[in-house]
């Protein structure tokens, strides 16, 4: 019966998606049209592989089900105008009282540059705190083990105040990829190039995938929003397979340079929850070996991380909650109680019991980062579907509502960036995760601060050059 509900939600969600792909790329369309090849339709193709069944496959497929049937609905409420008509409101307040219509190129720069300091310092500030560059040491051959554990010392386990560590998120998703993409659209060419190259290698250096495609999306979807193009024009294809490219080379890479890890007698220490018996997850690191190096490569990044890992991940989710864990109660939702001294995150927990080791999995720092739905069920159960659900289209309307600041490259770059960064982790982050860790909250407030700074710098200008003696 779940089954039958998942397929029905699924096409009505895809005839939504087909119907509205025919206006111009949105957050509207781009945060469902991923979500919906990635979670409804893999957890369809994949159920036998994947070992989807029993209890918790029900309350995945109704879960699911549910969030077809948002995405579905706000189409049709940003298809009938309702997104329209409040970007229009916006658009009036944010131009009101400004006097020129056009753009202060004095505004952007201040911004631009004192944005560029703070960027560059903290990536600076996070290498120097880094005990080893895990893409130094990839290039020098560290075995597995020793790379899995410098990349763990790079992130989570860096030995920084939990806020400074939060701050590198937020660089490498938000201020560097909308540094990168303002300076294309101002086709400022030698400060995209030095922005672009400097970005990516601290975006890569901690052996990170998901942010490089991130980072070389941003552009592309930022020139496809402001022609108007739709989602299948070429520049949105060329878009995602140029994307591609940075995070197959870094899994090439990996899977060349690496040494396997020497074989050790240890008894490995417990884990802080039980695991499983068996363990039925099929992901693998090793899924592709023995085919030659660049087709394995692509196969592991497109099937299996991108493919089946999120699928696999949000499963595992509902079998461990609430079976082998309560349900959070809304604890895992609050910024105070995640933040205290030896708190263990749900993603840990879940991490823990279906991944712990398997190939390639060995730390007890390990997590496995479910989508929104999955976050929502650890909390409250179906409740908390319905909730992250609705708190996801009220994340994706204000993000549309930014639309109304206007279309200086710089309010565009601070738009297209959460969208697309929600639009790829909303299958594999919760809500707390995306606004709070990862920095969505920060991009609305940039574009805000520019618009409501702009008139006040055009204003001091125009004061200075009238108070200029006139010549005789």
């Amino acid at each position: 019966m779940t089954s039958i509900l998942l397929i029905v939600t699924t096409v009505l969600l895809f005839g939504t998606t087909l119907w509205i792909s025919r206006r111009p790329l949105g957050a509207a369309l781009l945060v469902p049209i991923l979500w919906l090849v990635t979670i409804p339709v893999e957890s369809l193709a994949l159920a036998g592989k994947l070992g989807i069944e029993g209890t918790a496959r029900d309350n995945m497929y109704v879960a699911i089900s549910i969030a077809n049937v948002a995405f579905a609905g706000f189409q049709l409420f940003a298809a009938f105008g309702g997104v329209t008509t409040l970007q229009s409101r916006v658009q009036v307040w944010a131009t009101a009282g400004r006097g020129a219509t056009h753009e202060d190129s004095g505004t952007v720069r201040y911004w631009f540059g004192g944005l560029l300091v703070i960027a560059v310092g903290l990536a600076v500030l996070h290498w120097a705190l880094m005990p080893g560059i895990p893409l130094v040491q990839l290039l020098q051959g560290t075995d597995a083990n020793q790379l899995q554990v410098a990349r763990e010392n790079s992130a989570k386990l860096l030995a920084a105040p939990t806020l400074l560590k939060y701050a590198f998120t937020w660089n490498s998703r938000i201020l560097l990829p909308i540094l990168f993409t303002t300076a294309i659209l101002y086709r400022w060419r030698w400060t995209a190039v030095l922005v672009g190259a400097f970005g990516l290698l601290y975006i890569i250096s901690p052996l990170e995938r998901l942010p490089a495609v991130l980072f070389v999306l941003g552009p592309f979807a930022a020139i496809a929003i402001r022609d108007g193009k739709r989602i299948w024009s070429p520049l949105v294809v060329i878009g995602v397979v140029v994307s591609l490219l940075p995070a197959l080379a870094l899994t090439e890479a990996i899977q060349y340079e690496v040494r396997p890890a020497p074989v050790s007698t240890a008894v490995k220490p417990p884990t802080p929850t039980p695991s499983p018996t068996p363990n039925t997850s099929p992901l693998s690191p090793g899924d592709f070996t023995g085919l030659p190096l660049p087709i394995a490569a692509a196969l592991d990044l497109i099937l299996r991380r991108i493919g089946e890992g999120p699928t696999d991940v949000t499963y595992e989710w509902f079998v461990v909650f609430p079976a082998h864990h309560p349900f959070l109660n809304g604890s895992g939702w609050e910024p105070w109680h995640v933040l205290s001294p030896g708190y263990q995150t749900p993603a840990n927990i879940v991490g823990l019991w279906a991944y712990y080791g398997k190939p390639g999995y060995d730390l007890t720092s390990l997590s496995a980062y479910g989508s929104f739905i999955a976050d929502g069920w650890a909390e409250f159960g179906m409740a908390g579907v319905v909730i992250a659900a609705l708190l996801l289209l009220g994340l994706i309307l204000v993000l549309e509502l930014m639309r109304g600041l206007g279309n200086q490259p710089f309010t565009l770059a601070c738009y297209v960036t959460p969208v697309v960064l929600v639009a790829v982790v909303a299958p594999q982050a919760g809500l707390p995760a995306m606004v709070l860790s990862l920095g969505v909250w920060l991009a609305p407030l940039l574009g805000l601060g520019y618009i409501l700074t702009e008139g006040r710098i055009r204003s001091v200008r125009g004061l200075r050059l009238a108070e200029r003696p006139t010549p005789p």
